[in-house]
């Protein structure tokens, strides 16, 4: 199953998708687009305005396909899902070693008790940004067995101690 999200009660946000994600950059990038044909329309010649206006216009459309395409979608709430706690606090994930159960899809409930915004970055999974106060959950699937690392991808927390790790296996490893 393809990493995702799953989908928040109130006005929790969901992995960043609560006028925070892909539909308010979507917003200011056509805005920016609709500035700059102005621009042209004002400045350039009139045999060349129309063809440069197109040109502009059809980059948007690419570009933003590329945004929604790469946007998460939400994974179904199903039985044989886990969730497990992560909180975000400053500068360290309370606990720093989180243990799955091999076979069920993992739900990560994400919770930003700290003062600056943090963000969680399973790679090649999961990346999530998270205002202070905030609470997500965030469905990850079914992975494989194995050790995950996760960090902070904020400058210098990761440094700070702002890292953990996932655990998947039989009975979360647990042996490690």
């Amino acid at each position: 199953m393809r990493p995702g999200f799953s989908p928040a009660a109130g006005r929790e946000r969901v992995m960043g998708m609560w006028l925070g994600g892909a539909a308010w950059w979507m917003l200011v990038f056509w805005l920016g687009v609709l500035v700059l044909v102005i621009w042209l329309a004002l400045t350039l010649p009139a045999r060349v305005r129309a063809l440069a206006g197109a040109l502009i216009i059809l980059g948007g459309i690419v570009g933003m396909s590329w945004v929604w395409t790469r946007t998460p979608r939400p994974i179904p709430a199903s039985s044989g899902v886990q969730l497990l706690t992560l909180r975000m606090v400053d500068f360290a994930f309370q606990p720093s070693v989180v243990q799955a159960v091999l076979g069920a899809s993992i739900n990560l409930e994400l919770i930003n008790s700290g003062d600056v915004p943090h963000t969680l970055v399973i790679p090649g999974h999961i990346r999530v940004t998270l205002l202070p106060g905030e609470r997500t959950i965030v469905g990850m699937g079914t992975v494989e067995p194995g050790v995950y690392d996760f960090f902070c991808a904020f400058t210098g927390h990761r440094r700070a101690g702002m890292s953990g790790t996932l655990v998947v296996g039989p009975e979360g490893l647990a042996g490690r």
